[in-house]
């Protein structure tokens, strides 16, 4: 029996460096009836030839007429795939040989209309660090989680196209990553499910760090940021008040530092706790989820309120 088509998606902008190598890893993969769209955003450093001296014929090119930015990019990547399911790769990553294999069969499988998976960071010489990151299995707690934060690494991804058709999900250009992008799916009921592997070898090099610190300026970013979780939980159908949305942005953005006092501490709970309480009266089906998240994360402000042990 045929399988089914994946498109792999990967935008391109100056990845000199590391696309040859990354399209060696799609090409190796396991699952062979994929169709690997490349999408340019107007390279100088001579990666659209690079990929163009390739003679794989499942590889498409396209070709923006200008720089226009990574959302751009990814939704006209989106729109030109013919798969059934759409794999999202960057062009400076890599991932074992049968992630797509094994995702794909996972998505069969369990009805997903998102599946992802853990990933390990490596260096600009391919070189693993740190600790893996883990992604949680239950479903459930990905979707609490969102409401806080982004749970998942984008290029471990593998989404089901009917799914993001159906409900319109694309990439905004006012994003951080691809936060609001999974907050959407999550707002459409989507089904998620994580293969319990590493489906993600995420390169960590000069550029992409050089690209966050300088992302727009930290204000701005942080705003955006606030933006989308509030997206995430007015949508969700919570009531918070402005005050208390600041209080979760501040506990709960990309650093948010120490809990300098027993007030905050105190707001904080109560905060996490009409959230608790909400989750009940609105009936949703991952109360269960956002109570241990609530709570989870509440225990790791405390570890972080240095003045109630002394120092």
């Amino acid at each position: 029996m045929a399988k089914e088509l994946v498109s792999v998606l990967v935008p391109l902008y100056n990845d000199a460096k590391y696309v040859l190598k990354t399209l060696e890893c799609i090409c190796s993969q396991t699952y062979e009836n994929l169709e690997i769209v490349i999408c340019d955003d107007g390279s100088t450093d001579g990666s659209c030839e690079l990929v163009e001296g390739i003679s794989d014929k499942r590889i498409v090119l396209l070709k923006n007429e200008k720089n226009e930015g990574i959302a751009y990019t990814r939704n006209r990547l989106f729109d030109y795939a013919h798969g059934e399911y759409l794999a999202i790769w960057d062009a400076d990553d890599l991932c074992p040989i049968d992630r797509i294999e094994k995702e794909t069969e996972a998505a069969k499988i369990h009805g997903a209309d998102v599946v992802t998976g853990y990933y390990q960071c490596i260096d600009e010489d391919d070189k693993p660090f740190g600790e893996i990151a883990y992604t949680r299995s239950n479903p459930g707690y990905i979707r609490a989680g969102l409401l806080f934060g982004n749970m998942i690494a984008n290029s471990t991804a593998l989404v089901r196209r009917e799914f993001v058709n159906a409900h319109a999900i694309r990439y905004k250009k006012r994003m951080i990553g691809d936060y609001l992008f999974w907050v959407e799916c999550s707002l459409n009921n989507a089904r998620f499910y994580t293969v319990p592997e590493v489906m993600l070898l995420y390169r960590i090099h000069s550029q992409s760090i050089t690209q966050v610190s300088n992302d727009k300026n930290v204000a701005q970013r942080n705003q955006i940021v606030a933006e989308i979780q509030k997206t995430a939980f007015s949508g969700t159908g919570f009531q918070l008040s402005d005050q208390e949305y600041d209080c979760l942005f501040k506990n709960f953005c990309e650093h948010p530092g120490t809990v300098d006092s027993k007030e905050e501490l105190e707001e904080l709970y109560y905060v996490l706790k009409k959230i608790c309480d909400q989750s009940v009266e609105l009936g949703l089906p991952n109360t269960k989820e956002i109570h241990d998240y609530c709570r989870n994360r509440f225990a790791a402000r405390i570890n972080l309120a240095k003045f109630l042990w002394g120092m």
